[in-house]
């Protein structure tokens, strides 16, 4: 029984390199239980995401309150929007659909969710110090978040391109991602707009994520056409990118959500922003570096 529970369990993850690990310990085992109440009926995965959307709503008004009492509501929150949000993509891989419609959907969620929790939490400081240019403060920090998330999601992709071949939700060359974007467009089909999103969201992601590359290696996408190289890099890639994609699972939504929560509790929310933008970026300029050196360490030797 607990073995056929922790088969199943499996099933609903990502690599296990690859999982930020206050979800993999915490929130994806409580996630899987919701997987396990609709697994067998007709119920898609984008019902969980709009429920994410709306606990990610009510997350900001509660911070938005200004007292002790409205973070700690917003703590709470925080974390069954987590739960919810998760639960979407184990969902997803339990019943092995994937859609782009539904990851844009988890983007659009998301964005709302950030946007609710960065600008409630500065209507909470505001209420105390009167100053408006928290406000920017938090929109600021709020991008700075996003740059993070671009580069755990795009290294975790690699990762997984590399290593988990069969993976039900591998990353896209932006290539094609252009090109059925141009498709759909030139079909007048309604469908190009959510294509455009996701282009756009690739061409920005690709545009901070190069600074962590070197001039001998371009990514999984150039090598991968490749076979000489790529079948000489791939079974080095898995061992000498294993710890760096562990340190880029801390920049990830939910170890950013998992200070907002900690910091709310404390009744610190004025930090956060700080941390975001300071301290975070701090640690990302390091990983950079490191992840450069990672790549120089993956090609030597290598023709």
């Amino acid at each position: 029984m607990i073995r056929k529970f922790l088969a199943e369990y499996k099933k609903t993850l990502k690599p296990v390199e690859t999982e930020e690990l206050f979800d993999l310990y915490i929130i994806r085992p409580i996630s899987f239980l919701l997987v396990l109440l609709v697994k067998n009926i007709s119920f898609s995965p984008n019902y969980y995401t709009l429920i994410s959307m709306v606990t990610g709503v009510m997350t900001g008004f509660f911070f938005a309150d200004g007292s002790y009492t409205g973070l700690v509501w917003g703590a709470v929150f925080l974390q069954i929007t987590n739960v919810f949000d998760c639960a979407d993509g184990q969902l997803a891989r339990y019943k092995k659909i994937t859609t782009q419609f539904g990851k844009i959907l988890d983007g659009i969620a998301d964005f709302v969710t950030y946007a609710a929790i960065y600008f409630g939490i500065a209507y909470h400081i505001y209420r105390f110090t009167d100053n408006g240019f928290i406000f920017l403060y938090a929109f600021i920090s709020m991008l700075f978040m996003f740059i993070h998330i671009f580069y755990f999601d795009h290294f975790k992709n690699q990762f997984i391109s590399f290593s988990v071949r069969d993976y039900i939700d591998k990353s896209e060359d932006i290539t094609e991602i252009r090109t059925r974007y141009l498709k759909l467009k030139k079909k007048e089909d309604i469908k190009w707009i959510l294509a455009f999103i996701f282009y756009g969201y690739t061409v920005l992601q690709q545009f901070f994520v190069n600074f962590a590359y070197n001039k001998d290696y371009k990514g999984y996408w150039t090598v991968s056409k490749d076979p000489v190289l790529f079948s000489n890099i791939k079974e080095r890639y898995y061992t000498t990118m294993k710890f760096s994609v562990r340190l880029w699972t801390f920049f990830g939504a939910s170890s950013h959500l998992f200070v907002f929560t900690l910091l709310a509790l404390f009744s610190l929310p004025g930090f956060i922003f700080h941390f975001i933008a300071i301290v975070y970026n701090l640690l990302l300029i390091i990983l950079i570096i490191y992840q450069k050196n990672r790549f120089t360490l993956l090609m030597k030797g290598i023709k």
